[in-house]
């Protein structure tokens, strides 16, 4: 069965079976109710989703879609870090909070081998290898080493 040359584009790519002809015995073919619901809810979740904002909080955006911690670039598994934790009555505040990686928040933050303090984004120091009773192997100030003397 051909379709007629005034159909609409991509109507050729349904196959023959999904086609019936509308009621009157015209010329015109339509998809059956199925195949134009899953169409119609397509449709609406497309632009349900493009209505959304891409993230409903600026942090990410503030600190460039990258982990904030000094050497680390990376873009991916990004977490929202409070650099005074909400359990010691730290708030949602920007100022502090910033962008950190997956594996830095959870394996180096939370046990305890990154320290992070300061206010968000510029005024951050951080302490990188931090090891029971001996001092970091790096102290950093934002992207500044700290040498103590």
């Amino acid at each position: 069965m051909a379709l007629p040359a005034s159909s609409p584009p991509g109507l050729d790519l349904v196959p023959p079976e999904h086609l019936e002809p509308p009621p009157g015995d015209q010329q015109r073919y339509v998809v059956r109710d199925e195949c134009a619901l899953l169409l119609d809810g397509y449709l609406h979740a497309q632009a349900e989703w493009e209505q959304q904002p891409r993230h409903r909080d600026p942090v990410f955006a503030r600190d460039g879609w990258r982990c904030a911690v000094p050497a680390c670039t990376s873009r991916r598994n990004l977490h929202d870090h409070h650099l005074l934790f909400r359990s010691r009555s730290g708030g949602n505040a920007r100022d502090n909070r910033i962008t950190v990686c997956a594996w830095h928040h959870l394996r180096g933050i939370h046990q305890g081998r990154v320290r992070a303090w300061g206010t968000a984004p510029d005024d951050v120091t951080w302490e990188l290898g931090v090891r029971p009773g001996c001092a970091p192997l790096l102290r950093l100030h934002g992207d500044e080493y700290l040498v103590e003397r």
